[in-house]
Formats: C-alpha cells, structure tokens, sequence
C-alpha cells in the first residue's frame, strides 16, 4: 500500500473497477491514477462507456453490485477509501467529499420539498438545536447558488432543470466539503444556463476553497473551466496535464480527436471531424492501445505494446507510442 500525495485532496493509484456477469467481467477502469489537489478544478472527459462515472462513484465507494473494485487505492483527505466501514464512510461522505450527480431530478426525492430535503441532509450529519435553525442555514445555501428563500417550498418538479441542479449544488455544499465531485452536471442543460451553472461553481470555489472533480463528455468546456484536464478512453487515461497547454497542444491522437470532433466555447469557427470508428467492446478488450483501430498515427507496435504513461511536458503526462517526449526506455 502506497501513502497518499502529499497536499493532494484526492488521490486515486492504479484503481481497477469491473463489473462481474455470468459471462465474465468486464473491467470499466483499468489502472487509472490522478490526483486532486486542494482548490483546483481537475476535468476528466471522454466519451460515453469510457468509465467516467464508474471512476467518480468508486472515489466516493457508491457503486453498486456488480460493480466491484478488484485493484488500487483511494485516499481523500488522509484517508484510506477503501479501507472505511459504514461508520467511516457515513463520516466521510458530505462532511469531507460530496457528489452533485448527472440528473437533477433523478437525484432528488420527488415527494419531499427543497427544504425537507435540505434539513434532512442537514440533521443527518450535523448537529442542529432546532427545525428554524436548519431552515436559516438551508436559506444560507441556497442564496450561495443564487436561490431564493421562496424556492425552499417548492417541489422538484416545480424548478427548472437548471434551478434543480443547483438545489443539488446546494446539498453538495451543506457541510463545507474539502471535495465535491460533479458527474456531467450539465447534461440536458441549455448552452446559457450551462454557462451560468459554471460560472457559479467557480465562484463558490473561490469563495469557499473545495477542490472539484469535474466529469463531462465535452472537452471544450472542461478547457474553459479546469485547471487540469484529463482524458479517458476505454478505461484507461490517455493523457493528464494542464489544461491551457493540452488546448494548444493535446499530446494524445484521441484528444486531438476530440477537439475536432466539438463546437469550441470560443474563438472562431472551424470545420468538423468526427473520430472514425468505436470504442472497443469493453468485454473484450484489445492488445496493446485500446485507441489504435481508430488512431491515424497508429503504427505495428502500438497493437501489441500497452503505451505506458510518460512526461511530454511539466505535470503532463500522456499513454501513446507517438506522443512527444518519449524516453528510450520507459516501464510501467
């Protein structure tokens, strides 16, 4: 067992996650490792089944059979993840790290208001003296997602998707988290109210200090927000580093991919280029990298030959056979 970063909020080491069937497991992560450091935003994106979600429902220990994890370690502020009992994790969980997750409505309980909601969360891990002084604290919450007291007595689906999302925002923030991770809280959103939701997210960072784990499918959008970007492919991490140096220059054929596959946030307009092709079967996973079927720059080696992550830059590192910065000799 290998100590956690120091000075990391989060740190996740060759963490395997697979999903037991009758006809065999199938690995969803595959030896991903990253750190989170207090304050920062850290993205990971990818597409659909790159294991984006199972990795952030492992981190917190929410997965649910047959989802189990067979390799690695977490740690979250010192402590061992995986290690924790009901007890350590009840402790854990909203107090030091919490989870905003991908639908706003399925997240919240559709016969309880925003304030019963808000209380119970409230009551369950902190001390209360009374129901008017959980209902002033719930009123504290949402006016830092920029919601009005009038939104404590309405029911989820009297909110907008975007009002519901940050009601979500707002549990996530309950009990001050060192951590809060947040699984593709954009989705289904309108483009205006997603900028708005982000820009609100980055505020309440500056303002209160949590790191975030920031998980979305679109990789333009993390570029405007994280401090860090990291890209998933079947699994496995094909490239992590800064995220104003992997906009100018992404290191990876599949975040190249990527980016020409998307709209930018900003700047002017360009032409489009879907990534040929499709992630593999994850029940039967390939030889050497994952992304060579589909890779244009892939050559003999890289279909038999695991590319091991190196350096391609300060705090950048990249899993390809091709990419710039390659030792002589590299090893796992």
């Amino acid at each position: 067992m290998t100590a956690p970063r120091v000075g990391s909020v989060l740190s996740v080491r060759d963490l395997e996650v697979r999903y037991r069937g009758p006809d065999g497991d199938v690995c969803a992560v595959d030896g991903v490792s990253f750190d989170v450091r207090p304050g920062e935003v850290l993205g990971l994106a990818g597409e659909s089944g790159s294991g984006k979600s199972t990795l952030a429902h492992a981190a917190l220990r929410l997965l649910r059979p047959p989802a189990v994890i067979t390799r690695g370690e977490v740690w979250i502020d010192g402590e061992d993840v995986l290690a924790l009992g009901p007890g350590g994790l009840a402790r854990l969980r909203w107090r030091t790290a919490s989870i905003v997750l991908q639908n706003a409505l399925d997240a919240l309980n559709p016969v309880l208001t925003v304030h019963e909601q808000l209380a119970d969360t409230l009551r369950a891990h902190a001390p209360f003296p009374n129901a008017r002084a959980a209902r002033l604290r719930a009123e504290e919450l949402l006016a830092l997602v920029g919601l009005g007291e009038d939104t404590l007595d309405r029911w989820p689906h009297q909110l907008s998707g975007g009002q519901r999302q940050r009601v979500n925002i707002a549990l996530a923030l309950a009990l001050r988290p060192k951590l809060v991770v947040m699984d593709e809280p954009t989705t289904a959103l309108d483009v205006v109210v997603q900028r708005e939701l982000l820009q609100r997210v980055l505020q309440l960072r500056d303002a209160l200090g949590f790191a975030v784990l920031f998980i979305t499918h679109d990789l333009p959008l993390l570029f405007d927000l994280a401090d860090r970007v990291g890209v998933l492919y079947a699994g496995r991490l094909a490239e992590l580093g800064p995220a104003a140096a992997m906009r100018e220059n992404p290191a990876h054929p599949y975040t190249r991919g990527l980016l020409r596959a998307m709209p930018p946030l900003t700047g002017p307009r360009r032409p489009l280029a879907g990534i040929p092709g499709a992630p593999p079967d994850p029940a039967h996973p390939l030889p050497g990298c994952r992304f060579a079927p589909r890779c244009a720059v892939a050559a003999a080696r890289c279909r038999t030959e695991v590319p091991f992550a190196h350096a391609v830059g300060p705090g950048w590192r990249a899993a390809c056979h091709a990419a710039p910065g390659l030792p002589a000799t590299r090893s796992p």
